[in-house]
């Protein structure tokens, strides 16, 4: 593993066991079909096209956060080359600070940054997955994610 990769590895470890999921909630779905589903030629292959996501934070007391992350999907038919359903998904969770060591606000805040995505984005999976069988689409999947190069990716190690 290369240097910057390794102390990145340290980095995400030392915030995954500081700060632990204590709870999760799936606060808004919405799921809208852009075209006719029930025309059979969409479904060949229904790749994900377009994937954002956004996440924020706010601080419940002096040990527990809320984090949140919200995705915002748009499902491309790659037959047809045009966008067949957009979804939007926020999830809630409560995170913990569980360690005892005497560490800086603004270093629990870098920490807690560190996890919100990783630690929330399988239940942005599942309700895909969901969302799309009730469209009547094939299940659509969020492909799995480098968490470290994520993170190297945005700067926040």
């Amino acid at each position: 593993m290369e240097e910057s990769r390794e102390k990145i590895y340290k980095e995400y470890k030392l915030s995954r066991d500081s700060i632990q999921l204590v709870d999760v909630f799936v606060t808004q779905c919405a799921a809208e079909a852009v075209v006719d589903l029930d025309d059979p030629n969409f479904y060949d292959d229904v790749p994900v096209n377009d994937l954002r996501l956004n996440h924020s934070y706010e601080w419940i007391n002096d040990t527990v956060a809320k984090g949140y992350l919200v995705a915002k999907i748009d499902v491309l038919s790659s037959t047809a080359k045009q966008t067949i359903a957009q979804f939007s998904i926020k999830v809630v969770g409560v995170f913990k600070i569980t360690t005892g060591e005497n560490v800086a606000k603004n270093e629990f805040v870098r920490r807690l940054e560190l996890q919100i995505v990783p630690q929330l984005l399988p239940y942005v999976r599942s309700a895909l997955t969901s969302l799309s069988a009730l469209l009547t689409l094939p299940p659509v999947t969020l492909p799995t994610m480098d968490v470290l190069l994520s993170i190297k990716k945005n700067g926040q190690a």
